[in-house]
């Protein structure tokens, strides 16, 4: 666990133009320059297959299908990586929103196990791509802490044990005594290192893929929202403001923001948001309570997540609501659960806060495969997206273009209906359960 090295990216002069589009976030502050913006949709195209969605996962499937030789265009209503793509935590590891022991109950073992190999693939995917393409500018930061809060440590053995015998992951234990020589808290009992997982900075990962695909003959249009989309000669056209395009296959990365644009695809999908700030410079405080740059994230089922960025700068993310909170109140909420874990940081200050709308479906796995309308689906990566949505943008370019059929891994979750509103406040009834059992478990549980 050694201290990374990491550089500070610098806010780019006279680059305002190209993030003016996005929230105010760390990203945006330290967006690489070139990141666009692309022109919209004026005109009418045509193509072997058209993405909407300029997010991660429309991306990776548009590089996919361009490496294969498809002619492709991805449409984005915003700007590329506009939603959670480029607003979440940048804590790239394997696995999934639902944990591996629910997912063996689900599907069984062996399709889990088959399952959680793809998840260790989309980390490749995601370490491969930046050495390929040089993006110095992802700023990855190795290893990952998973700190224990209440976990049975019989549970965490089998852990490390599985890990270690089905997918070839040597994951370190930390002992509460060593956990302490890293960081500086009583709320942790214990600890995993995961040396395979990794941070990056996801909104320079994004607009340096969206880069790559202009580069090599893909078309990408920017504020081009989709408003129809209807069957024909076989294929799709789909229809902008000012433009149209005609194509063979179509797929939706929308995520959160589907909205009435595909029936089956918005029925089955929950938009929850998710919570992240960033501190004001703190100084060598924050590196003698912090003492690893490596990402951390706890067990708990309402979990936070955090790093130190830049210099001296704490980047913490947790807590989840299915409706907006008031911006005002969500910076003081933050402090307070950072207080709680590290009370010597007392006169921390919240320098930006900000949500990012993430989509799950009710068994929280991704939503991958074939839609009635005969359109792909390649969505709901919601709290786990990094890696699941590059390697199945990879499943779903490889299905379209060879037949690959491991995307049908994903069949057995299906499109559920999310039942609407109703479905939305038992999402945070749920998440407010979560944090009374963990309340529980910590004050009664095993230590």
């Amino acid at each position: 666990l050694h201290r990374a090295k990491t550089r500070l990216p610098k806010p780019v002069p006279g680059n305002e133009s190209a993030s003016m589009d996005y929230i105010a976030s760390y990203y945006t502050n330290t967006l690489i320059k070139d990141a666009g913006p692309y022109p919209p949709l004026a005109q009418t195209i045509d193509c072997d297959c058209c993405i909407i969605g300029g997010g991660i996962a429309g991306l990776s499937v548009a590089r996919e299908l361009l490496q294969l030789g498809r002619s492709v265009v991805v449409l984005e209503s915003n700007r590329v990586a506009w939603g959670a793509s480029g607003r979440n935590g940048g804590f790239v590891g394997p696995g999934f929103a639902l944990s591996y022991s629910k997912l063996c109950r689900s599907v069984g073992e062996a399709q889990a196990r088959e399952l959680y190999r793809l998840s260790i693939d989309g980390v490749q995917i995601i370490k491969n791509t930046i050495a390929s393409l040089d993006m110095q500018e992802t700023d990855p930061v190795s290893g990952q802490l998973e700190v224990i809060r209440h976990q049975k440590f019989s549970q965490l053995r089998n852990k490390i044990k599985t890990s270690a015998l089905d997918f070839g992951l040597q994951l370190a234990y930390l002992d509460k005594q060593h956990l302490r020589e890293h960081l500086q808290t009583e709320k942790y009992q214990a600890a995993i290192f995961n040396p395979l997982a990794f941070q990056i900075h996801p909104l320079n990962y994004c607009v340096q893929l969206a880069r790559s695909i202009v580069n090599n003959s893909g078309r990408l249009y920017e504020q081009s929202p989709v408003l129809s989309v209807n069957r024909h000669d076989g294929g799709f056209r789909i229809t902008t403001g000012k433009g149209r395009v005609s194509c063979k296959q179509l797929v939706y990365c929308t995520s959160a923001y589907t909205g009435d644009l595909q029936t089956q695809l918005a029925r089955s999908i929950l938009p929850i948001s998710t919570h992240v700030v960033l501190s004001k410079p703190l100084g060598p405080q924050l590196h003698e309570t912090i003492r690893s740059h490596s990402g951390v994230l706890d067990d708990r089922r309402a979990s936070d997540y955090y790093r130190i960025v830049g210099r001296d700068r704490l980047l913490w993310g947790g807590a989840i609501s299915s409706f907006e909170p008031d911006p005002r109140k969500l910076a003081a909420r933050m402090r307070k659960r950072i207080l709680q874990v590290y009370p010597q940081l007392q006169g921390l200050e919240i320098e930006l806060s900000w949500t990012g709308n993430m989509g799950y479906a009710r068994h929280l796995m991704p939503l991958v495969g074939r839609l009635k309308s005969g359109a792909w689906a390649c969505t709901a990566f919601g709290g786990h997206g990094l890696n699941t949505s590059s390697i199945c943008g990879q499943l779903i370019a490889r299905a379209i273009v060879s037949d690959d059929s491991r995307y049908k891994l994903f069949e057995p979750f299906g499109f559920k209906y999310n039942y609407g509103g109703i479905g939305r406040i038992a999402t945070q009834l749920t998440y407010w359960a979560y944090q009374l059992g963990d309340w529980l478990d910590e004050s009664f549980g095993e230590k």
